[in-house]
């Protein structure tokens, strides 16, 4: 039984190395986990993946070295709406699901009714496809599935409206070419790895709306440089941002309470960062690899800062810590050499960061 669970993880590793449409960094401890909570729908995608064979490996490669085109300004009230007959369906309790898209690409223009039932959900229904370029998503739509748009890699824009209430697991990861995740207002779930690995998005406004940001949900999104965090995120998951290797600025809302494991692990290019008081600890690895940030501001109402938070923080040189911490681990790491924490008015170099510790901890 070891020997098949092993050869599962090894198949499925290999598989979203190569479609985008997972995060490539998922650490190995909770692969896994992952594995036995997906579904049989992605699993057997994943087989299907497994199958390619080494030329279409090498020709999808080749393809994604080339320029993303750039974004096009569509008027979709005078395109006529894709023929039904373009899409696989399935009924579901409020209308209708479409599984799959069978037409011959370019321009979408999703209709709202098939069959005379209202369209409620897209269920992976662009998967891996390479031919679609834009894509209007109805008024009435509510949910966009697992997978859906994964793996598109030419997907230039995506009109998501404000219906939209969840979007699953992966549902835009791989998108290499879409440069804007703009997200309806009242949304409240981003899942799992949502926009993972889309190379050319800029920037992402997380709405106030949304209770709790998935894991991974824009890792490994290269060209990320701006992020904004609304005043209703209650938790950030693990490696939300991780590898964002161009992030320069975030804001994280008032709201927030938790921000997991690795959310920022290995964004180079983030120089400051305020921590809300309302994030009551800072948990490991953090901000683990953040070689570029220089300054961190802790508000008041964080009370734990735990081990190697801003490990490997090589140019990190100013930390202020409010009166409010009560414990403190050992979250700066031998990197950190040139660093200066400040605390009830007295400051400590790297070399008296036990001393931190002791006052801190009461040790």
């Amino acid at each position: 039984m070891k020997k098949k669970i092993t050869a599962m993880i090894v198949c499925a590793a290999v598989v979203l190395s190569l479609t985008g449409c997972a995060t490539v960094h998922l650490p190995e401890q909770e692969k896994l986990s992952v594995m036995s909570s997906s579904t049989t729908s992605e699993s057997n995608r994943y087989s299907e993946e497994a199958n390619y064979s080494s030329t279409e490996t090498a020709s999808s490669s080749a393809k994604e070295e080339s320029e993303p085109e750039t974004t096009p300004t569509i008027d979709w009230s005078t395109i006529p709406e894709t023929d039904e007959f373009d899409f696989v369906y399935e009924d579901i309790d409020d209308g209708v699901a479409i599984t799959k898209y069978v037409g011959a690409g370019g321009d979408i223009n999703i209709p709202t009714m098939l069959n005379g039932k209202k369209v409620a959900k897209i269920s992976g229904a662009f998967y891996k496809n390479e031919k679609v370029k834009n894509v209007n998503i109805p008024n009435g739509v509510t949910e966009i599935g697992e997978n859906s748009f994964c793996g598109a890699h030419y997907l230039n824009s995506v009109t998501i409206p404000e219906s939209v209430k969840i979007l699953e697991s992966a549902a835009f990861a791989g998108c290499r070419a879409l440069p804007n995740g703009t997200l309806p207002n009242e949304i409240l779930e981003i899942g799992y790895s949502a926009f993972s690995n889309c190379d050319t998005l800029t920037s992402v406004t997380i709405p106030d709306s949304v209770n709790s940001l998935g894991s991974y949900a824009f890792s490994d999104c290269d060209n990320l440089s701006s992020v904004v965090i609304g005043n209703g995120t209650i938790i950030i998951k693990e490696q939300a941002f991780s590898y964002c290797k161009n992030l320069k600025s975030v804001i994280i809302g008032n709201s927030v309470t938790k921000i997991e494991y690795d959310v920022f692990k290995e964004c180079i290019n983030l120089t400051n960062i305020t921590i809300p008081g309302s994030v009551s600890s800072i948990l490991p690895n953090t901000f683990n690899g953040c070689k570029n940030l220089t300054s961190v501001i802790i508000e008041d109402g964080v009370t734990r800062i735990d081990y190697n938070a801003f490990g490997d923080c090589n140019n990190l040189t100013n930390v202020t810590l409010p009166d409010s911490i009560t414990y403190i681990d050992y979250p700066f790491s031998s990197y950190c050499k040139n660093i200066e924490v400040t605390y009830k008015g007295k400051t400590y170099d790297y070399d008296h960061l036990p001393r931190l510790r002791s006052d801190i901890n009461g040790e």
